[in-house]
């Protein structure tokens, strides 16, 4: 769980390092995102039930692992339990394909504990190393969007900062997520990077914080802000609905805690491979 991301200094290929914080190394079950003002509704809200729950530090442990050779493919199963210090718990089944090109197939099958809310959102946390802070997405943009925020934001391609995706709320929350995201990736300024493309769409925000550094400030000067890129990619994301003033989200837009299915690739990505977009349709073996 503590490995992330690396680059080596004078080839610039990316290899696997270590971490000294595995919360944030990855990828990890990440189920947690700072409360937005919407999510307290005066107190009754999904928010401080997340906090509650300590949904925040979902702690894993490894039930099963198995690796075997599928032809030219390296294939990795694991079964993890992670449980928050309140025991909420989510079962996971993951499965890496691990092609001889460096890409590689997750599929995850989430099995979340029933509750009395509904979850902020399903998927993973991990951290890219210092200096990859350019990043391109093809899903709805330019602006941070939810699933019940998506009729200003269109679908295209667009390219922007780490630092431009953090949104400063006058009260520190969950921002920069986009939605309906085919695929997106984050490189340095030389044009190495990481690409991450979802068997069908996906959620996804890159910061220079975590969810539990949104969590902890009240503002955004009491933030810290990491050199590491902090990514989240998720199956999907609970509604925001207008609970500062109003309703919570609507039903149909609710993320309720039920079994589920996330599948993505990733892929190591360099400019002489050809455009962003090309590489996002290859074929895995390819």
């Amino acid at each position: 769980p503590e490995a992330i991301y690396g680059v080596h200094p004078e080839t610039e290929m990316i290899y696997w390092n270590r971490s000294t914080d595995a919360r944030v190394a990855g990828p990890m079950l990440n189920i947690f995102r700072a409360p937005v003002d919407n999510d307290y509704m005066f107190g009754g809200g999904y928010g401080p039930k997340w906090r509650k729950a300590a949904l925040y530090d979902m702690k894993p442990e490894v039930e099963k692992i198995s690796v075997h050779k599928q032809g030219d493919i390296v294939v990795i199963d694991a079964n993890i339990n992670s449980k928050s210090p309140k025991g909420y718990t989510v079962r996971q089944h993951t499965t890496w394909k691990i092609y001889g090109n460096g890409f590689i197939d997750v599929t995850t099958d989430f099995d979340p504990d029933k509750g009395d809310f509904p979850l902020a959102k399903l998927g993973f946390l991990l951290q890219m190393p210092e200096g990859f802070e350019a990043v391109t997405f093809y899903g709805a943009g330019p602006h941070e969007n939810y699933r019940d925020r998506l009729h200003s934001a269109a679908i295209g391609r667009y390219q922007l900062t780490v630092d431009e995706m953090f949104v400063p709320y006058l009260r520190t929350q969950d921002c920069g997520n986009r939605s309906n995201v085919r695929w997106f990736t984050v490189s340095n300024h030389n044009g190495v990077g990481m690409m991450v493309v979802a068997d069908s769409l996906m959620d996804f925000s890159a910061l220079h914080y975590t969810p539990l550094d949104l969590e902890k400030a009240n503002h955004p000067f009491e933030l810290t802000r990491r050199k590491e890129t902090i990514l989240t990619v998720d199956m999907q994301h609970c509604g925001l609905g207008g609970g500062s003033c109003g309703p919570g989200p609507m039903k149909k837009y609710l993320l309720k805690p039920e079994k589920a299915t996330f599948g993505f690739s990733v892929r190591p990505y360099i400019g002489n491979m050809g455009d962003m977009g090309d590489v996002a349709k290859m074929n895995p073996g390819h």
